[in-house]
């Protein structure tokens, strides 16, 4: 995969491999990347289970490593003049239960070459926990930017109405008296409700990504453990118990992703969590502005930059440099609304309109600037 990085303004090949298993298929897959590298002339680097060791200690449990298992990777490295780049978080990336013995090895690695290291010689490679699969996922890093944390916006989500606390809070602040004009009051009890909406959802859904955060934690804790004493029952049965409640915590996700998501074909139906999460993730980054280009073609990262930017450019667009327009001639100008269409369109709107149009409205449309959708109508909520 050819990569341009907008940053350095240089190109780099980032390859993903899938090595044999076969000890008859070894020889050709190591010769094959050898090839390559001499056909490659861009930074190269190489991501992907690589089914070999480069050292003894990559490997715990089970038989001892045979020499030909850390030969063939060692030897591409220095043929290569490249490095398997850090590691952050767990040493292992495989597991697997065999013949009663609990295996771990270090199969999924980043390899970079040199030219491709000495571009970015501040990456590194974040080992995910193991979830349904024996291998843990591989996420190469190499150090972007951190952005800048913004303060979170308010906005009623559509399922909080199948909640009944979320059903008790707006029955109350909605029966309250209250006094001023319709508006006022109506805004007032929208202010009230979301002053405890807030703390509610917080506690809710933080709590849950908690469990998520202590659950990947006790695996990582259980699962170092098993290295030094595979065959305990108690720890095997932690182990699982902790799968079965990852699973469990992973469903309910499905259903506060999928609406994120705003996939309504999917939110009862497929459990991927993991889709929606993206889905999500993906919208949010579409709607942020990282950096923009300027006239002269210099990119602004800067964030008082570019808001100063966007005010300047909207103001240049939208201010005429022209006088005050004359008045047209009222001859020039023919009438396009008829006299019974014109009465129409000025006649008050009745109840039942304005009805029919607030309750047709999707509730997944994004709401309004008090954070409230057309999913929140106290007719719906209790």
């Amino acid at each position: 995969m050819l990569i341009f990085d907008v940053s350095s303004q240089q190109f780099s090949i980032v390859s993903g491999v899938y090595a044999p298993a076969q000890p008859n298929q070894k020889e050709a897959f190591w010769s094959h990347l050898k090839n390559l590298n001499s056909v490659i002339d861009k930074p190269w680097c190489i991501i992907g289970d690589f089914n070999e060791l480069e050292c003894p200690t990559d490997k715990s449990g089970g038989p001892p490593v045979q020499q030909s298992r850390i030969t063939r990777l060692p030897n591409f490295l220095r043929f290569c003049n490249a490095v398997t780049l850090p590691v952050q978080g767990r040493t292992f990336t495989w597991k697997k239960r065999i013949h009663g013995h609990l295996i771990f090895e270090k199969l999924d690695r980043t390899i970079g070459r040199h030219d491709w290291y000495s571009q970015y010689p501040e990456s590194c490679v974040i080992a995910g926990p193991f979830t349904c699969s024996d291998h843990s996922f591989v996420l190469l890093d190499t150090n972007p930017a951190p952005l800048s944390r913004r303060k979170s916006v308010f906005r009623y989500q559509p399922h909080w109405s199948d909640y009944a606390d979320v059903k008790r809070i707006v029955r109350k602040t909605w029966m309250e008296r209250s006094y001023g004009t319709p508006m006022f009051r109506l805004t007032r009890k929208l202010r009230c409700i979301k002053s405890e909406l807030k703390p509610w959802s917080r506690s809710k859904f933080s709590n849950f990504r908690k469990q998520i955060e202590n659950n990947t934690s006790k695996l990582q804790l259980v699962e170092s453990k098993l290295i030094a004493d595979p065959q305990s029952h108690r720890l095997n049965d932690w182990y699982f118990r902790l799968l079965k409640q990852r699973e469990k915590l992973f469903l309910f996700n499905k259903h506060y992703w999928g609406n994120l998501a705003r996939k309504k074909w999917l939110v009862d139906g497929d459990r991927n969590s993991r889709y929606f999460h993206q889905s999500a993730t993906s919208r949010k980054r579409g709607c942020s502005i990282l950096r923009i280009k300027d006239e002269s073609g210099i990119w602004l990262d800067d964030l008082a930059t570019i808001k100063q930017k966007f005010i300047m450019d909207f103001s240049a667009r939208f201010t005429s440099a022209r006088g005050a327009p004359l008045g047209l001639n009222d001859t020039l100008a023919s009438p396009m609304v008829t006299a019974e269409e014109n009465v129409s369109l000025i006649k008050p709107v009745t109840d039942d309109e304005i009805y029919n149009v607030v309750f047709q409205m999707d509730p997944h449309k994004a709401p309004g600037p008090d954070g409230f959708g057309a999913s929140f109508l106290p007719s719906k909520v209790y």
